[in-house]
């Protein structure tokens, strides 16, 4: 028997807060034709998909668009697991 794994939870805040921030979640890999990808709102918490065929481990890349400026975080997480993530601007 093949259980479903739970999702994962994953919110992303951003340092210093920015309201005009956009952030695109989107999985990394090319084991599929249409990765999974999401926008979300700073501190908004998300459910990360997992399938019965998938690995138990994701990467995903965190993409912050903010004016003419983009910053991408990788960030590697499993089913079930909660996290959260701060993207820092001032970089």
């Amino acid at each position: 028997m093949n259980l479903d794994p739970k999702p994962a939870r994953l919110s992303v805040t951003l340092q210093p807060a920015r309201a005009d921030a956009s952030i695109l979640l989107r999985e990394v890999g090319d084991a599929r034709s249409n990765p999974w990808r999401t926008t979300v709102r700073p501190g908004e918490r998300v459910p990360v998909p997992f399938d019965a065929g998938d690995e138990m481990r994701k990467s995903l890349d965190v993409v912050v668009f903010l004016g003419d400026k983009t910053l991408t975080e990788r960030v590697n997480i499993t089913a079930g697991e909660s996290r959260q993530v701060t993207v820092r601007l001032d970089q």
